[in-house]
């Protein structure tokens, strides 16, 4: 039996609440408790490096229920539908192995900026930037072969 294609939003929900639980774990962690209350440098390379964990998770869930319309821009619903199971899976390596680049990049750049001391805006400006502009790259790429 083929397995059918739907327009769900559910596991990407699923995924958001997660996240916000977990960051919210985090900064209760490490305020609430005291851990590296006095260390914001730390906190937040470490909050970075999990907003780039998170954004794989979210490509590695794309990849595997093949929903490439979750993409911001991306194909549409009955675009990804009409494409069939190969192309969606295809779209979607691509995506996910620029993404899995880019956060290994993200990694080797924190680990320098942690040895340097950087500042903890620039960290901010580049892990968010170099993920952002990784979507609006990507955005619109998808093009089903016919």
């Amino acid at each position: 039996m083929k397995k059918e294609y739907k327009n769900t939003r559910l596991p990407l929900l699923a995924l958001g609440v997660v996240s916000a639980v977990f960051y919210v774990l985090i900064l209760w962690l490490f305020y609430g408790l005291g851990y590296f209350r006095s260390n914001n440098f730390l906190t937040t390379k470490l909050l970075c490096f999990f907003f780039s964990i998170d954004t794989i998770a979210e490509y590695i869930l794309i990849y595997k229920t093949e929903y490439i319309y979750w993409i911001p821009g991306g194909p549409t619903y009955e675009t990804a539908r009409d494409a069939g199971s190969a192309e969606r899976k295809k779209f979607a390596a691509k995506f996910l192995k620029r993404t899995c680049i880019i956060f290994g990049l993200c990694v080797l750049y924190m680990v320098v900026s942690t040895a340097f001391n950087f500042s903890v805006w620039l960290d901010i400006l580049l892990v968010g930037g170099v993920m952002i502009l990784n979507d609006l790259e990507m955005r619109y790429s998808f093009v089903p072969d016919k």
